[in-house]
């Protein structure tokens, strides 16, 4: 096993005789000649430090002496010495070690490798050190040390305040440090383990088929668990607001947690219990010497979702809803990507983006300085259509299906939505005016939909190098739509479409990769595509305040896909898309906001606006989201209207919620039909539901431990971390992609990261 050593001892601020041992330690790193020699006594003094580091013998030099930092000027030593020796506050000096081989093996013995490492992970570092980056410091020098080549660092914050290494900081640094610089040795270890955890998936799904077996047949076993249990949905009953195991007094987590510790007792559990920490343990091994005292289930933070498990399942006990719900948790709908660009060249006036056509796109959309003005742009894209620019036409389309300035009115819509496909098709041919001929066939714009149409134009376009037209194309043979499914394909034109610059290509090839999809599963190229993505996304946005591409960078940035997760930039990213009308973005804003327990009454009244005008735009989980939002609030019928709606559009979770709620209601013919709807998506809980309408609520207890066993041994499995990404153990790719489409059936969520793009 590898081993890296991270040891951060530090200088106290304004302490005697402080500045003089820095000063020179700061020498050391960065001048040392000849053998390592110890130090004199008076080296333990702040008088040394400095010059000590950069004088060592076997430092390699960058210049005249081997200090180096993040920035790309050369270091110079004199002026580093006096700051770091004058410096009030407390400075940090970490040692980072390994051993000959492992540095000779991994490159890491030289400086410039080093520098590269410490200047990418000198945010991480911040953070563990609490220092603000803009105020955080740092130099070091590389040792090439005989049997365990080093780097000596210094470290402070730049204003002699800020700053404080606690225990779980400096666990994050080295930790940290061991993903980076172990991170192949560790995706050899992955791949050695592969055929273990297929054996225990497989061992661990049939102990917990054979435990609900005994369950069911009432083995004694259970019967302390569902005693527990009881008592547990009798005093949630009176416990108001939030119920999450975070939110409840002491005296419901303690009885919370013996029920996570009664179903610990299971042997076969335990087991599982016991292999998850075996894994988690090889790890801890690339950085620590000895392994932490293992705790009891009951408190493992990385498995508080038991606890919630626990609670959710005492909470519909005691309102008698059906133990086999989905969770709430709906994605995204499917969204029509369609890039906005003018990079194309087309004579005559029918398809121009004429100067008052770009005006009109800049009033729709605004600007930097400017907020849309939805009046202005209607009325210069009315005039642009009455010239008969069919490019006008669909954005006058555009305006009424989304009801920006106006009415939504799916009516006129579809009627200037024809008037410009009809345009389209009289206009000279070129390879952008049938991509966006396909694009309306796609997506039934103006026409019937017609995903055989789509592909024929685009496949025409894409002939003659269009680069939207490859996107479009790839996404019908990733989806069979139109044409024979062909993964393979798909990924190829993907490629071609991002290698000329389309970001939406960009991003759907970094999906593909990271699942394994027309090829091998490869986590770094996917993270390189991710952030081309989101590079691509905001140089787009910039010349066209597109709310589809406003949308992508909120939603990237919320979950921290392609670049640095910051949910207040996001949320800055869906306002502007959601005034623009896009449903996604409200819909994911509503979320957000609904989310937060600390949103205001009037930020809640907003985001109820927000989820309203994505379920009138259409957005079957928004639909979905208001319906059991509205009879939460006691407004049945128009909860049910919703929920219809989102059902009628082939949502399983509305199914399902509509099913149920009719069949509580007596009417038994229309609640089995859309329990049977929601069944033949692969919903496992109306499949449950169906087969047990007689004897359901006879089994309540008995089936609430079943499902939190069940739960709980998907919950072992699930917490193995996927393979090759980071320093985390995980199942392969074959097997993760059976468990979303698992969690798919189960209601859990559609997709894992975002909507899929019709074109």
């Amino acid at each position: 096993m590898p081993r890296l050593i991270v040891k951060i001892p530090y200088t106290k601020g304004r302490a005697r005789k402080t500045s003089a041992h820095l000063k020179n330690y700061v020498r050391y790193m960065a001048t040392r000649e000849g053998a390592e020699k110890p130090l004199s006594p008076n080296f333990q003094q702040k008088e040394n430090y400095t010059q000590y580091i950069a004088s060592r013998p076997r430092a390699e030099r960058v210049s005249d002496h081997a200090l180096f930092s993040g920035a790309d000027e050369p270091v110079v030593l004199s002026q580093v010495v006096k700051e770091v020796a004058n410096h009030p506050g407390n400075v940090w000096k970490p040692i980072i070690s390994l051993r000959r081989e492992d540095a000779e093996r991994l490159g890491y013995d030289n400086a410039q490798t080093w520098k590269n490492l410490l200047t990418s992970f000198s945010v991480e570092m911040a953070q563990a050190m609490k220092i603000p980056l803009e105020q955080f410091r740092w130099y070091a020098a590389f040792h090439d040390e005989g049997h365990h080549p080093h780097v000596h660092m210094v470290c402070y914050s730049a204003d002699g305040k800020s700053g404080f290494l606690t225990k779980e900081g400096l666990a994050k640094i080295k930790s940290g440090l061991a993903k980076e610089i172990f991170r192949q040795e560790l995706t050899e270890i992955y791949s050695r383990q592969t055929q273990r955890r297929d054996s225990l998936t497989t061992e661990t799904k049939n102990v917990l088929e054979k435990l609900v077996q005994r369950i069911q047949d009432g083995d004694p076993e259970s019967e302390r668990a569902g005693q527990l249990l009881l008592q547990l949905a009798e005093k949630l009953k009176t416990v108001g607001g939030k119920k999450q195991y975070g939110y409840l007094k002491a005296p419901l987590k303690d009885l919370v947690d013996e029920v996570v510790e009664e179903l610990a007792k299971d042997p076969l559990v335990a087991k599982s219990y016991d292999l998850w920490y075996e894994l988690r343990e090889d790890v801890l091994r690339t950085y620590k010497d000895a392994m932490p005292k293992r705790i009891p289930l009951s408190q493992q933070k990385e498995f508080k979702q038991v606890k919630n498990l626990v609670v959710r399942e005492a909470v519909r006990l005691g309102e008698c809803l059906s133990l086999f719900s989905p969770q709430d948790v709906p994605q995204e709908n499917v969204i029509d990507d369609e890039p906005q660009t003018d990079d194309f060249d087309t004579p005559g006036n029918k398809v121009d983006w004429s100067d008052r056509y770009k005006m009109a796109r800049e009033f729709l959309y605004g600007n930097d300085t400017n907020p849309p003005d939805f009046e202005k742009a209607f009325d210069l894209f009315l005039a642009e259509a009455e010239k008969g620019n069919a490019l006008a036409m669909y954005d006058l389309g555009r305006m009424f299906a989304d009801g920006l300035g106006r009415e939504m009115d799916m009516e006129q819509a579809q009627g200037w939505y024809k008037k410009a496909l009809d345009t389209f098709l009289v206009v000279d041919s070129t390879p952008y005016v049938e991509y966006r001929i396909g694009k309306m066939h796609a997506a039934g714009l103006g026409t019937e939909q017609d995903y055989s149409q789509a592909a024929s134009w685009f496949d025409e376009a894409a002939e003659q190098g269009n680069k939207f037209a490859m996107y479009s194309l790839a996404g019908l043979y990733l989806r069979g739509q139109g044409v024979e499914k062909d993964e393979v394909k798909a990924k190829e034109l993907y490629r071609k479409s991002a290698a000329k610059g389309v970001p939406y290509a960009a991003y759907e090839l970094a999906k593909l990769y990271r699942d394994g999809i027309g090829g091998e599963t490869d986590a770094r190229i996917a993270e390189e595509y991710f952030s081309q993505a989101f590079l691509g996304f905001r140089s787009m946005e910039q010349e066209s305040h597109d709310d589809k591409l406003q949308y992508r960078i909120g939603w990237m940035l919320l979950r921290g896909v392609g670049t640095e997760k910051d949910e207040v930039a996001a949320r800055v990213w869906l306002e502007k898309a959601s005034r623009l009308g896009n449903p996604c973005a409200q819909y994911q804003l509503a979320k957000i906001i609904l989310a937060d327990p600390d949103s205001s009454p009037e930020q809640v009244d907003n985001a109820i606006e927000w989820l309203t005008r994505a379920a009138e735009g259409g957005n079957e989980f928004a639909q979905y989201a208001l319906g059991k939002l509205l009879l939460e609030k006691g407004e049945e019928e128009t909860g049910i209207r919703w929920l219809t709606m989102a059902a009628e559009q082939e949502n399983p979770f509305a199914q399902y919620a509509l099913g149920k709620l009719l069949l509580e209601k007596g009417d038994k013919e229309n609640g089995v039909r859309w329990l049977t709807a929601s069944a033949e998506q692969g919903n496992i809980y109306a499949q449950y539901y169906l087969l047990h309408l007689d004897d359901f609520r006879d089994q309540l207890v008995r089936q609430g431990v079943v499902r939190l066993f069940h739960h709980l041994g998907n919950l072992f499995l699930e917490q193995l971390p996927p393979a090759g990404q980071g320093v985390k153990m995980g199942t392969d790719h074959k097997l993760r992609r059976k468990l979303r489409e698992k969690k798919a059936a189960q209601g859990h969520k559609r997709d894992d990261h975002e909507p899929v793009m019709t074109s």
